[in-house]
């Protein structure tokens, strides 16, 4: 039997882009991402997942996989130790949604500005974490006329240097001062720089009045539950995209969000074709073939590019709302809640799965 690759069907492209390298030896089967078919594992060379997979001995173990790539920028879902010590190639695709996870930034920034009949040009945003997604998130404030705070140890640490705009802040300084706190970390459980619990009623407590809490990182960096006081007396502002009991969502906290989203904040379709040809560009280096990455050209190409003008906030946010339909992903995932319980996991998944296509337009 031919050695089998299997590829989570939320991969976009992969299996096409393989296919011609393969010439027929080996066999793509897909996969729905949290019902991984243990049964075709012994037979598996190469498996590609997303976050929704978990990779660890208890699927690894007695089989044959020499490779495993995750489509997907975290890696909390992934024993990469273990891979490790099995000599088992891993692969990650980090930065490939940077770009759409910071569009989603700026919409609900120009939300929040809206609700609060006032400019973003002239605030302040906080921004924890200076990686892939930050940076991006950095540059778009500035161009927007915000004043930008960073805090990042550990490339302060390395002695990093930072963009001239950018004014380093120490973390408490930070929560304190800025109009706007968005956090764009890894999840670190212990040890120095944990980000574990980084954001709890004392730091909710410290935002100004009136502030937005922007959540697209980790899920186990925010509480919700001290978050919801602030949200009922309406002394701060969320957008949550990531939550705690995923796939379960918090119905209380949703209601009261500014924009309330299945995890989606980095699915586009950009960032997902992003995804995928890091996947294949890694495999054929590993396996010694040459995929069709033409394939991932063809399909980003735009017969007219889109050219923002971030002076003009209302033009701006009309673009993104027709662009990523933030606001009816919210509507959305706010009717799954209305449903039984029982239902919600199943309706959480199923958003994300047959997630429409967006398109990003910011650069």
């Amino acid at each position: 039997m031919k050695p089998i690759i299997l590829i989570d069907e939320n991969i976009p492209l992969l299996a096409e882009a393989l296919e011609p390298a393969l010439n027929g030896a080996s066999q793509i089967i897909h996969y729905p991402g949290r019902m991984l078919p243990m049964e075709k594992l012994g037979k598996c060379e190469a498996l590609f997942v997303r976050s929704v997979t978990r990779v660890d001995e208890g699927i690894l173990a007695d089989t044959n996989i020499v490779f495993v790539g995750t489509a997907t920028s975290g890696l909390e879902h992934v024993d990469t130790e273990y891979l490790r010590r099995q000599n088992i190639r891993f692969v990650d695709a980090q930065g490939c949604n940077a770009n759409s996870v910071a569009e989603y930034v700026v919409y609900a920034m120009l939300e929040w500005a809206e609700a609060r009949q006032t400019s973003l040009r002239g605030r302040s945003i906080g921004i924890v974490g200076f990686g892939n997604i930050g940076t991006r998130v950095a540059d778009y404030a500035h161009r927007l006329g915000m004043t930008v705070l960073v805090n990042d140890p550990p490339l302060k640490a390395k002695n990093i240097a930072f963009p001239e705009y950018v004014d380093y802040t120490e973390f408490d300084d930070l929560v304190n001062s800025a109009d706007v706190v968005t956090a764009h970390v890894p999840f670190k459980r212990d040890g120095k720089n944990t980000t574990l619990g980084m954001f709890g009623e004392a730091e909710y407590a410290r935002m100004k009045d009136g502030a937005l809490f922007i959540h697209t990182s980790r899920r186990l960096i925010a509480s919700e539950s001290a978050l919801l006081p602030h949200l009922y007396q309406k002394r701060l502002y969320a957008a949550i995209d990531v939550w705690e009991q995923e796939p379960l969502v918090n119905r209380e906290l949703a209601g009261l969000c500014l924009l309330a989203t299945p995890h989606v904040a980095g699915y586009t379709f950009e960032g997902k074709i992003n995804g995928s040809r890091i996947m294949a560009e890694k495999y054929g280096e590993f396996f010694g073939v040459k995929p069709d990455m033409s394939i991932f050209e063809r399909a980003v190409a735009r017969e007219h590019a889109i050219i923002p003008d971030f002076d003009d906030q209302n033009g701006l946010k009309e673009l993104l709302r027709e662009s990523r339909r933030l606001d009816e992903d919210t509507d959305m995932l706010l009717e799954t809640l209305a449903t039984p319980e029982h239902q919600h996991q199943v309706l959480f998944d199923k958003l994300r799965k047959n997630y429409p296509l967006r398109r990003e337009i910011l650069r």
